[in-house]
């Protein structure tokens, strides 16, 4: 989604009402969103410039509320008003549930739309296991990207890891595919090298960065099942009844 509009130019995804409760569950994707910026050219082909991710737009009196369980597939992004103000965080995600299961792996589901090197949003689980939690990192974090294709992963599209950190993930293959034989990841200085930089198993789909020193992008595909046919020969034992009758033509001369 793209917004332009000057009264809602701070969003281009979700808003909602003053003092409203936005509730979620299940595998929700809210990505890809844009506020701002120009659009430009014709004919069904256009170009969108600048502008900045902005998927569901959380003001400083709003809060979002698990209503159950956030499984793989998820993907939602958070711009939180004010990002890189102190005032403003930390900012939770409750639940409706008493159930602290809810809370195991939903971080894992939610990043942050804004984040730069001197102040970064990131979440975490509170000691407590109670919430979630929107904070300001004291550290230094890069982003971890992940760009793929008919497979899917326990964990949002985008990461942020703390530098020097390893980071380790789950790969699962759609059905009707299966895991490639290899992936790829790379930063700005080109591909990392596999067995060295990180590993990869396609039997379990495991893959782990042994060190996170700058922004990183994990491109993977899955590979669509062959299906085989075989030809059935069949043979037919005793006796059958031609379907071709002779006749006899009599002449009378």
């Amino acid at each position: 989604m793209y917004n332009t509009s000057s009264q809602y130019n701070y969003n281009g995804g979700i808003i909602f009402s003053e003092k409203a409760t936005l509730n979620i569950s299940d595998k929700p994707v809210v990505t890809g969103n844009v506020s701002g910026g120009s659009i430009s050219g014709s004919g069904g082909s256009y170009t969108l410039t600048g502008g900045t991710t902005s998927n569901i737009y959380l003001k400083t009196d709003q809060t979002i509320t698990l209503t159950g369980e956030l499984t793989s597939g998820a993907d939602i992004g958070v711009y939180v008003q004010n990002p890189t103000s102190t005032s403003t965080y930390p900012r939770q995600i409750t639940t409706t549930e008493s159930s602290t299961e809810y809370y195991a792996d939903a971080y894992k589901y939610f990043s942050p739309d804004v984040a730069t090197v001197s102040s970064q949003t990131v979440l975490t689980n509170a000691n407590t296991d109670k919430y979630v939690e929107f904070k300001l990192a004291s550290g230094t974090y890069y982003t971890v990207t992940h760009t793929l294709e008919n497979i899917s992963v326990n964990i949002a599209s985008k990461a942020s890891v703390e530098s020097g950190e390893s980071y380790a993930i789950t790969l699962t293959a759609n059905s009707g595919y299966t895991l490639p034989t290899s992936v790829t990841v790379s930063n700005d200085l080109g591909p990392l090298e596999s067995g060295t930089d990180y590993t990869y198993d396609s039997s379990t789909g495991a893959l782990e960065i042994t060190s996170v020193t700058l922004a990183l992008t994990i491109t993977a595909s899955g590979v669509a099942r062959n299906l085989t046919t075989t030809a059935a020969s069949v043979e037919v034992e005793g006796t059958y009844d031609s379907a071709i009758t002779e006749v006899n033509l009599k002449s009378n001369v």
